[in-house]
């Protein structure tokens, strides 16, 4: 079968969960004797390039450099990538030069959102993958306390032409149901066939061997940026007693804006500790070795990955009572509301000073376990294939 791949980012570029699916899937469905292609932005120049996996169709997008320019002119783009017509015709040209059995979308910001047009217009089956709500909201991002924004005039006219645009794929797939009942109270996909599939987690076994560091360690993955909360982490950590059982250390791994801020406003501080980005071997060492993962956002995610990837290390994690968040982490001991910095600072210190309980005990009564690895995930989507052949 010969299967087109769709995401607006893609590597070179490296940020994003619905970028690490796409690059999954590729691999997955070419490792199981697929034929694939991607089409994907550049920043540059468009351009066609070949590996072992796949031949990857980039389009010269201005969406990789949008978020350098002020809000008035990512307002005019946002209405340009609706009807962006000259992404509609060269989608168009590629999915009738390559004749693909399946395409397959994730996130089309980029793209434009005549993207399903194109498809349509091909007669290929589409299947869509949900990582966000860009297709209620522009910027992809809910933020808790922030909920009103998806009932202003704008939103909803934003939302309806995209829910227009997209139509009715063939089949949805959504990590969580929170984020696909987000899009059906929308009246998203009307005629479609939807199928809440967790995102695949592949960890080393020998990982679990490792011990956890010396000093109690909190740790924080991810990016630094405002909606993430590290920042609120970091001044609650600095709240609590260095004496309250061992509390040692926090390590925060990861990038973003609010990096230079963070890290001078913390360089006298022995306990904070700044990485930057690690490999994924060394993240998952990392992941391996804290004593718990604490996930402090301040906006609705879908289904963060990095969370099943700590239960499958054995490490604990606290996390925003947010998204499709409460579906994996189950007990109200470990879950926060990120508003509430005593709630989150109280939640913090019970666990730290009940670990042990909640070491052992963790894996029972947090996370029901209904992960699967990465060949599993590709060969749930080739059985839903099957079936929508049928």
């Amino acid at each position: 079968m010969k299967i087109a791949i769709l995401n607006n980012l893609y590597p070179p570029e490296r940020r994003g969960g619905a970028l690490k699916i796409a690059e999954l899937m590729t691999k997955g469905f070419f490792d199981q004797g697929h034929h694939i292609f991607v089409i994907s932005t550049s920043r540059e120049k468009s351009r066609i390039e070949k590996r072992e996996s796949a031949r990857i169709y980039y389009l010269k997008s201005f969406y990789l450099k949008l978020h350098k320019f002020p809000l008035p002119i990512r307002l005019f783009w946002q209405l340009f990538n609706l009807f962006n017509l000259s992404k509609y015709l060269k989608i168009k040209r590629i999915l009738k030069k390559e004749k693909p059995d399946l395409v397959i979308t994730h996130n089309l910001q980029g793209l434009g959102q005549l993207t399903p047009r194109a498809i349509k217009k091909s007669g290929v089956k589409h299947f869509h993958l949900l990582h966000d709500i860009q297709l209620i909201h522009p910027c992809g991002l809910l933020l808790a306390g922030k909920e009103k924004k998806l009932k202003t005039i704008s939103c909803r006219i934003y939302s309806h032409i995209n829910k227009i645009m997209i139509n009715s794929p063939d089949y949805v797939i959504s990590p969580s149901a929170w984020l696909m009942q987000k899009h059906k109270k929308k009246n998203f996909f009307p005629g479609s066939y939807t199928k809440i599939l967790p995102n695949p987690i592949d960890s080393d076994p020998e990982l679990k061997k490792i011990k956890k560091f010396q000093k109690f360690t909190l740790t924080y993955i991810g990016q630094l940026e405002k909606h993430k909360g590290a920042d609120k982490l970091i001044k609650i950590f600095k709240d609590l007693n260095d004496r309250e059982k061992g509390v040692s250390r926090l390590l925060i791994v990861g990038s973003g804006s609010l990096l230079p801020k963070l890290k001078k406003e913390n360089k006298n501080n022995p306990r904070i500790i700044f990485t930057g980005w690690l490999s994924k071997k060394e993240t998952n060492k990392t992941l391996a070795r804290s004593h718990f993962l604490i996930i402090p956002s301040l906006c609705y995610e879908n289904y963060p990955s990095i969370i099943p990837e700590a239960f499958n290390l054995e490490t604990p994690v606290m996390a925003s009572r947010l998204g499709g968040i409460p579906e994996i982490i189950k007990d109200e001991d470990f879950l926060f509301n990120p508003l509430n910095r005593r709630e989150m600072k109280e939640k913090i210190k019970k666990a730290i000073k009940n670990y042990d309980s909640y070491q052992k005990n963790f894996l029972s009564s947090v996370y029901k376990n209904n992960q699967i690895n990465s060949r599993q995930y590709i060969k749930k989507i080739e059985k839903l294939i099957k079936e929508n052949k049928s």
